[in-house]
């Protein structure tokens, strides 16, 4: 018995619903799926949503307020009948035809989490989105094996299967904001949940702009930096954070925010080109992440 979890926010999910729908049908297992709006303000994606929900075995609520995706899992999460919840984005789809029946193998064992992993599309994006597309491509696609060796700290959320009961207690449905991954990540260690990394991929097809994701990167960097100083994470789980210490112990983070300062808006225009530079995007991401450190 399964429920499937879909919060979308101004994103048609018809495609999305058809292929989990027909690879349901196919298992003939017991099964729900839960689409949950956070606030659309697109009327023509809300009709093709409503529309599409029909006739696939579906509920789709509308939420009055923008919570957030994190807060809108948690809306899922009670709606759930079952007691293990597959959560999907709505920008993804199953990149294989068992996609569905990898999870329900996973749902016999001993196992309380179970992320499949992400992938993207071998063809370039137009320029402005090159940046989240070459992002995604280097330091997201992993294979389970290579996740399996820090399986906290390789989390990603784009889809994955937890028990209820788990995730309620693992959630930081009170904040709102990009990047809450990593918190969800660290509750998931302190829980001493037992996760496991299979492949079984979905494809990420939602690529925000240049300009968008820079914009939620730094929001992100600034929400870890954050944690850190509450304690809610450890100072060295990510290796942001570990290169930031390394700059602070070998004395030269003055100078190194001194120089990403004098240099930020060529780093913002080459990381707006067709070649944007990863170590750029870091040495930002670094930046950011000092300021928050310590302006809080």
């Amino acid at each position: 018995m399964l429920t499937i979890g879909i919060p979308t926010y101004n994103y048609a999910i018809d495609t999305l619903l058809v292929q989990i729908y027909e690879q349901c049908e196919v298992l003939k297992f017991t099964y729900e799926i839960i689409v949950v709006d956070d606030a659309s303000t697109n009327a023509d994606i809300r009709e093709i949503n409503d529309k599409a929900t029909r006739g696939v075995n579906a509920r789709y609520i509308r939420q009055a307020e923008n919570l957030g995706r994190t807060a809108t899992r948690d809306t899922i999460a009670d709606l759930a009948t079952y007691d293990w919840i597959l959560f999907m984005d709505a920008d993804t789809l199953p990149h294989s035809q068992e996609f569905i029946a990898h999870y329900q193998t996973q749902m016999k064992l001993s196992v309380d989490a179970v992320f499949g992993g992400i992938i993207y599309e071998d063809a370039a994006p137009p320029e402005n989105k090159m940046l989240r597309w070459k992002y995604g491509r280097a330091r997201e696609v992993k294979s389970a094996e290579k996740r399996a060796k820090n399986p906290y700290v390789s989390v990603v959320s784009a889809s994955f299967l937890i028990r209820k009961h788990l995730f309620k207690n693992t959630n930081p449905h009170t904040l709102n904001s990009y990047g809450l991954d990593i918190r969800f990540a660290q509750r998931l260690s302190e829980e001493k949940a037992t996760i496991v990394h299979i492949n079984n991929p979905v494809l990420h097809l939602g690529l925000e702009s240049n300009e968008v994701f820079i914009k939620k990167s730094i929001e992100g960097v600034k929400i870890l930096a954050r944690l850190s100083k509450q304690d809610d994470i450890p100072s060295n789980f990510r290796p942001l954070q570990r290169f930031y210490r390394k700059l602070k112990r070998w004395k030269i983070l003055r100078s190194f925010m001194k120089m990403v300062r004098a240099n930020e808006q060529a780093i913002l225009k080459n990381l707006n080109s067709k070649q944007p530079s990863l170590f750029m995007f870091d040495m930002l991401r670094v930046y950011h992440y000092a300021k928050q450190m310590k302006n809080d």
